[in-house]
């Protein structure tokens, strides 16, 4: 991937709560009306929702990322461990204007 622009400016948001209440609810609320949305997904708790691509292969993303440089995509990445998390981190982060869902 490119070399990150890191003087871009960024919204985050988090939602925080107990078992149950509602959290994924809400996020998978506010993926529908999202065009570019990248998931950490090691519980594949987001594979199954309509219009999400899912990938278990981090060469596989990657080549998604790059085909979608501008373009929408919503894409989950079903893998464990913090070698994964960071880079799908990494991955989340060059590939910009995105929201990416931990």
């Amino acid at each position: 991937m490119a070399k990150a622009n890191t003087a871009l400016k960024a919204e985050h948001m988090y939602f925080c709560g107990n078992s149950g209440t509602g959290k994924s609810s809400k996020i998978k609320e506010m993926m529908k009306i999202v065009p570019r949305v990248i998931i950490f997904d090691p519980d594949d708790e987001y594979g199954e929702l309509s219009g999400v691509v899912r990938t278990t292969n981090a060469t596989e993303l990657v080549n998604a990322l790059r085909s979608h440089k501008n373009k929408s995509l919503k894409i989950a990445f079903v893998a464990e461990g913090v070698k994964a998390f960071e880079f799908w981190a990494n991955c989340a982060f060059n590939w910009q204007n995105c929201v990416a869902v931990a």
